[in-house]
């Protein structure tokens, strides 16, 4: 039904880890989109970080985003209860100290990758990507700051998902951000976590379907 590109940003999956002082995410995916969709603006769907980028993108080059899918949207480090933020420090600390195994260790353990329905596909799929992350958000600091978006400045549709079981702080952000976007619909997918990809691929795939 679509042309799809699926990437990886800098530092993650396949891609290497990004120079320091380089380009930020958003800045790679609008390079990306030069070469891939040059003649017109494109759907985008992200998941947690990659959603708060997403967003980013529509922000800051609305005339490459017709619409936007975000899944279980992050509002960066920052916006973070100091309860949430704790285990994510205590991860970093562990990735500098102990070295990247053992903070992937603990990120297996974390609640934003608990998968609340039993399924060992999806667990085989999350212990995969977890064991080749290069841990590059851990340890380097220099990675440079996270987006920091002004809603107003969204004007594509937007279909916001978010597991009515995530943490706390990104259940708030999801509901505070679809009431501040100009066009945003707002699910919450019962009984779902954070991993919504992995638990709910179908759900995800009918709003990216029924976008825009």
């Amino acid at each position: 039904e679509f042309r799809v590109a699926a990437c990886d940003l800098g530092g993650f999956g396949r891609s290497s880890d990004p120079p320091a002082g380089g380009s930020t995410p958003t800045e790679d995916l609008a390079a990306l989109l030069d070469e891939l969709a040059p003649a017109g603006p494109v759907m985008v769907a992200g998941f947690s970080l990659g959603a708060l980028c997403g967003l980013d993108l529509a922000a800051r080059f609305p005339q490459k985003v017709s619409a936007a899918v975000l899944a279980g949207p992050y509002p960066g480090f920052a916006k973070l209860s100091a309860e949430t933020q704790q285990p994510l420090r205590e991860i970093a600390r562990a990735a500098r100290e102990e070295g990247v195994e053992a903070a992937r260790h603990l990120w297996l353990r974390h609640p934003l990758l608990a998968l609340r329905r039993p399924d060992p596909e999806a667990a085989g799929l999350l212990a995969q990507m977890t064991a080749g992350y290069s841990g590059l958000h851990w340890l380097r600091r220099d990675r440079g700051a996270e987006p920091e978006v002004d809603p107003a400045q969204v004007r594509c549709p937007v279909r916001i998902l978010s597991g009515e079981l995530d943490v706390e702080d990104l259940r708030r952000y999801a509901r505070e951000l679809a009431a501040a976007l100009p066009a945003a619909e707002f699910t919450e997918l019962r009984g779902a976590g954070h991993l919504l990809p992995l638990e709910e691929p179908a759900r995800i795939a009918g709003a990216i379907r029924t976008a825009g």
